[in-house]
């Protein structure tokens, strides 16, 4: 049966010093061990021991060797954890002893120091902490497994999602892409096609211009007789027929074309009275949209858009004919667009665009409220 640190130190330590026993001498009525120098000095004031209390004198004293014998046994033994080091702060002492109060080693000088003083019975042999301190580990060892165990298969488990989000990332922006790839295509085959007219333009003006200097150095030439059959001969050809070289009328192109692809503007308009004006635009999909304008000095409007049913978030809006911002709505709560001079017409609007997919002006149906 192993000790425990408390059986340790009462077996060694001086029932009057409290410290390590020096030259042990017991009392033949209770056991109780002393240091011989304790005990004498006790005894020249005192006649009865000083544990049981019965009458006693030196010469009944009765020297114990066993204890020394202890006290050797404990400082010599080999003390395995330790690898058999010395105390740092006695060096002729080998750690043979483990405090659990202060969690260090200790030899046996360092038990009976004031270091230890007041925690002795914590203080036990180095192989008993050592073995306690082996069964804990091994129980929290079980502990460390399982939890390892456990964030293995959360690692896999958060790798299966980033797996998972990457190859819907991927696939998203392959959809992306080819919507990107279909309006750039669209775009490009536009620019393609007033390219082709810039080109036709530019034939026709260099035409236009040997032309040009045809005339104008048949007109100002003394040598007539030289150029008049290749004037002849373009007249006869009606080269220089105005209609032949007028170029054909030039239609502007709105960029903001309509296609499958990109959303289409709508467009809320409202009257500018000179008065607090709201009205509620429902929105094929779902919306309704309530557009505000309150006067703001003498010519100018505040404006607000509410998304009074559907999805808040960022869209594209525009006011008047200001280019299209990023605006963020929250259900139901207005969201300022600036300010507007509506002009000085007969009748005078405020005009607001928003670009929502899935939607065109024929879905526009006004309520007034």
């Amino acid at each position: 049966m192993q000790s425990s640190g408390s059986d340790i130190n009462r077996l060694c330590e001086c029932g009057i010093c409290h410290e390590s026993l020096r030259d042990a001498h017991i009392c033949p009525q209770c056991s109780n061990p002393f240091c011989h120098r304790c005990i004498t000095q006790w005894l020249g004031r005192h006649h009865d021991c000083p544990v049981c209390r019965k009458q006693l004198s030196g010469q009944k004293l009765v020297k114990a060797r066993i204890y020394e014998q202890v006290l050797e046994h404990v400082n010599s033994a080999p003390p395995v954890a330790a690898n058999g080091a010395n105390c740092a702060k006695h060096r002729d002492k080998q750690l043979s002893l483990f405090c659990w109060t202060c969690m260090e080693c200790a030899c046996v000088t360092c038990l009976y120091s004031k270091t230890h003083a007041k925690h002795k019975e914590q203080v036990v042999l180095f192989e008993c902490a050592s073995k306690k301190l082996k069964t804990r580990v091994l129980n929290e060892l079980g502990w460390i497994i399982s939890r390892d165990q456990e964030i293995d298969q959360a690692i896999g488990l958060h790798g299966d999602n980033v797996m998972k989000l990457s190859a819907e990332k991927n696939r998203i922006f392959a959809n992306i892409q080819q919507v990107l790839d279909a309006v750039k295509g669209q775009f490009d085959k536009e620019c393609a096609k007033q390219q082709d007219k810039i080109n036709l333009l530019e034939a026709d003006k260099k035409s236009n211009s040997e032309l040009r200097g045809t005339a104008e150095e048949w007109i100002k030439s003394e040598k007539i007789f030289e150029l008049l059959p290749k004037i002849a001969a373009l007249l006869k050809q009606n080269r220089f027929n105005s209609t032949l070289t007028k170029p054909k009328p030039v239609e502007n192109v709105n960029p903001n074309f309509k296609n499958d692809l990109i959303p289409e503007l709508i467009q809320f308009t409202l009257p500018a009275e000179g008065r607090e004006i709201s009205q509620i635009f429902k929105v094929d999909g779902g919306f309704e949209f309530k557009l505000q304008i309150n006067p703001d000095g003498a010519t100018f409007y505040k404006v607000a858009l509410t998304i009074e049913k559907g999805i808040g978030g960022v869209y594209l809006v525009s006011l008047g004919s200001n280019p299209l911002e990023p605006i963020k709505f929250v259900l139901r709560q207005a969201s300022p667009l600036g300010r507007v001079h509506p002009g000085a017409d007969a009748a005078p609007s405020v005009t607001v665009n928003v670009q929502l997919a899935k939607t065109s002006r024929s879905n526009l149906r006004p309520m007034r409220r």
